[in-house]
């Protein structure tokens, strides 16, 4: 408790205890802050105080009593925190302040000194430090904290005051891509050179610029393409430079440019045109003055310059330069002769022109024999025979003149003879004969009385969509060379395509066929090729029996009816070899909508040409040379026939089919 004893100035009692302290009036500063509210005038003697003065005590704070005689205690402080000014204790010391444990914050004290304000760290100033009881955000703490440094001959660096720059590396340290030469130069900057400086790096040119830095110019090429010390030349050393095209000039290299010099006079020359020697002044002497050669079509005269000069391109008749005489002709060897339309003859070329030669006596050539003359004969000059009842006289030339007809009481030609009467078995029919199949036989489709007849016979009958598929068989594949033929017999005009084929889906698979219908026969070496296409009209009798043959010999396509040619043509190469597929009764597999409208027997299928003139068909056919597959198609029940042949494989028979018995013996 505090007693204040009145008219006594400055006198407290605490406890009971008396203290007694002499003033001035102007207050105390025992703690270091002035007093509050103190009065410096003339009644300081009077007044001790004023009221509303605080003093600070050491740490207790007092203040004026309301009779203004003394102060009084009001509170003691924590140390250091009385605040006269403030008439307060205070809670903390205005601006002191402290980081936190995470580094980017701190508390410190308000102005007013009574309550701690919170700062967080952020943006340029990242991090928290303090010093002498001041804490504030700084840059960076330690040089870690800092971006490091855009320059390999700097680092980062962090000052005492928390700011960020850099510290150059000592000069001298290496810098730069390994090998480049580059050095730091103590003030942080890497550099390689010095300026002015000149070098090469590979065919690029470089120069050192103001900042000691390598500066590349274009890479050196064309009439330049070599980098010597930083510049641009032609060469280095003669290797360096193109060889002359004349053999009478040397390459050479001075002061880095290229040049040339003559050849020492007697140095051969003239690899590419003759053989010569050079002149001491870079000309090559390649020929005799008054010589003459060929330089491709283009004829050569050697001047009196030792020199060739070239004259007018050879053409129009006399197309080729002749070397041995350096002369225009029409022809140097064989291949640049155009062949003859006539079969018989060959190309030749002789002394620079142009001919032809016979080909050798008995050489085949289209429906005969060559001649030794170089004619092709199709038949022997002087023989005589018949067509129809007309005679046919062979001539000189081995052609058949103009057919003379027999008449009056010889109206018949048999032997190329007019005769009275029919003569069977001469192979033509005459007069009331049906037939004339040049022999007096029953065992065939003429009768010994030359009376049209069939043997009995089963043949396999079309009636639609009939089909019959030998599969996949490498004998399909002809070759250069084929036989194709069977017979048949229609039942109507309108009656579908009888044929033997591999072209088992037209264009997309190609292939090769041979058929007849009631109004043409055809052969076909390769599907949609028109230069391996043969066709012939015909207009076979209905309900016969007819024979088909289809012959490529490699060089002629042939077509017979019943023995007799009816069509032939030039062709070349071979049959398509599409070998997956061979199908009779049609041409391909699309038989849906087909007609049929025939029957058909003995289809012999080879890769030997079997006829190549006029022949008797035979009515049972045989294997013969070069035979692949023989169907004789009398099977007579069943949906497979065999082949007469051995290893080629069965056809397989779908769609409306069915066998037939034809035929009575023959009277």
């Amino acid at each position: 408790m505090v007693v204040r004893l009145l008219g006594v100035s400055g006198v407290v009692a605490v406890g009971s205890v008396l203290l007694w302290s002499c003033s001035d009036g102007g207050g105390s500063a025992e703690n270091g802050k002035p007093d509050a509210g103190g009065d410096s005038g003339s009644d300081s003697a009077s007044t001790p105080c004023k009221t509303g003065e605080f003093r600070c005590v050491g740490d207790a704070l007092e203040t004026c009593t309301a009779d203004q005689t003394h102060f009084q205690p009001v509170a003691t402080c924590k140390a250091g925190l009385c605040d006269a000014e403030g008439k307060q204790c205070d809670n903390c010391v205005a601006g002191d302040g402290a980081c936190e444990p995470n580094g980017t914050s701190y508390k410190a004290c308000d102005a007013t000194g009574q309550k701690e304000q919170a700062t967080t760290c952020t943006g340029a100033t990242p991090f928290c430090t303090d010093k002498a009881g001041k804490a504030s955000c700084v840059a960076c703490k330690v040089a870690s904290d800092c971006p490091p440094s855009a320059s390999e001959c700097s680092l980062a660096a962090c000052s005492t005051e928390g700011a960020c720059g850099v510290s150059a590396v000592a000069k001298g340290a290496p810098c730069g891509a390994a090998g480049a030469g580059g050095s730091c130069d103590g003030a942080g900057a890497c550099v390689y050179c010095t300026p002015g400086e000149k070098r090469c790096t590979g065919l690029v040119p470089e120069t050192c610029d103001a900042k000691s830095q390598w500066s590349a110019a274009a890479a050196c090429s064309g009439a330049d393409p070599i980098c010597l010390a930083g510049a641009c030349v032609q060469c280095t050393a003669t290797a360096d430079c193109a060889a002359s095209t004349n053999d009478c000039l040397s390459a050479t290299c001075a002061s880095n440019k290229c040049g040339y010099s003559p050849q020492a006079q007697g140095t051969a020359c003239g690899s590419g045109s003759g053989t010569g020697t050079c002149n001491g002044s870079g000309q090559c002497n390649v020929c005799q003055p008054g010589s003459k050669t060929c330089n491709g079509n283009v004829p050569l005269v050697c001047g009196s310059n030792g020199q060739y000069s070239a004259q007018t391109a050879c053409g129009g008749g006399t197309p080729e330069c002749d070397p041995a005489s350096g002369s225009c002709v029409q022809c140097t060897s064989l291949a640049q002769c155009p062949t003859s339309s006539n079969p018989c003859l060959s190309p030749l070329c002789t002394t620079g022109s142009c001919g032809f030669a016979p080909k050798a006596a008995g050489t085949t050539c289209p429906g005969g024999t060559c001649s030794a003359t170089g004619v092709c004969q199709i038949c022997t000059p002087g023989t005589k025979t018949c067509s129809g009842n007309s005679v046919l006289t062979c001539n000189a030339q081995g052609q058949y003149d103009a057919p003379v007809p027999c008449s009056g009481g010889t109206p018949v030609c048999a032997g190329g003879v007019c005769q009275a009467g029919p003569i069977c078995g001469n192979g033509t029919p005459e007069g009331t004969e049906q037939c004339d199949d040049g022999n007096a036989t029953n065992s065939d489709l003429c009768s010994a009385t030359c009376k049209v007849c069939d043997p009995p016979i089963t043949a396999l009958t079309n009636n639609g969509a009939g089909l019959g598929d030998g599969g996949s068989y490498a004998g399909w594949a002809l070759g250069g060379q084929a036989s194709v033929e069977f017979w048949v017999r229609f039942k109507s005009p309108s009656a579908s395509d009888m044929a033997v084929s591999t072209a088992y889906d037209d264009s997309s698979t190609g292939g090769w066929f041979c058929l007849a219908t009631p109004t043409q026969v055809s052969f076909t070496l390769r599907y949609a090729d028109p230069t391996a296409e043969l066709n012939a009209a015909i207009a076979p009798a209905l309900d016969v029996w007819h024979h088909v043959a289809c012959q490529y010999d490699g060089g002629t396509m042939r077509l017979f009816l019943d023995g007799s040619q009816v069509g032939s043509k030039a062709a070349t190469g071979s049959l398509h070899a599409y070998s997956q597929h061979l199908l009779i009764l049609h041409r391909n597999k699309w038989v849906s909508a087909m007609a049929g409208g025939y029957a058909a027997r003995e289809i012999r299928i080879g890769n030997q040409v079997v006829y190549s003139g006029a022949f008797k068909p035979s009515w049972t056919l045989a294997p013969v040379a070069g035979t692949v597959a023989l169907y004789h198609l009398n099977e007579g029940s069943g949906s497979t026939l065999a082949s007469a042949v051995s290893g080629a494989p069965s056809l397989l028979l779908t769609g409306t089919t069915s066998w037939t018995g034809y035929g009575s013996a023959c009277q």
